[in-house]
């Protein structure tokens, strides 16, 4: 069954910051990742411990990716935010989120 993938408008700006390489990279990342099976864990994919943020997050080099996962209605992956990680700390629009 093929997912969804619909982008936040916060998400959609946070893309749109990098530069066009990496948001090829990343959309990419998304496309062939998420379209099908979005919430089995692989490699770069884990279920995050309880958040605000999301219940998912998709690792693409140094981005991350935050989005919850739909089954009904229809399937669908909610993208919420994209930031990037440098160590230990996420910086999402200018901002460090602690997760």
């Amino acid at each position: 069954m093929k997912y969804l993938i619909k982008y936040s408008p916060d998400a959609v700006d946070q893309l749109e910051a990098f530069r066009a390489r990496d948001q090829r990279i990343v959309s990419e990342a998304i496309s062939e990742q998420l379209a099908f099976q979005p919430a089995t864990p692989t490699k770069n994919r884990k279920r995050l411990r309880p958040t605000d943020l999301a219940v998912w997050e998709l690792r693409v080099g140094r981005f991350r990716v935050y989005y919850n996962v739909e089954d009904e209605p229809k399937p669908q992956v909610d993208i919420l935010l994209i930031g990037i990680k440098d160590r230990d700390v996420v910086t999402i629009s200018g901002k460090v989120i602690e997760l």
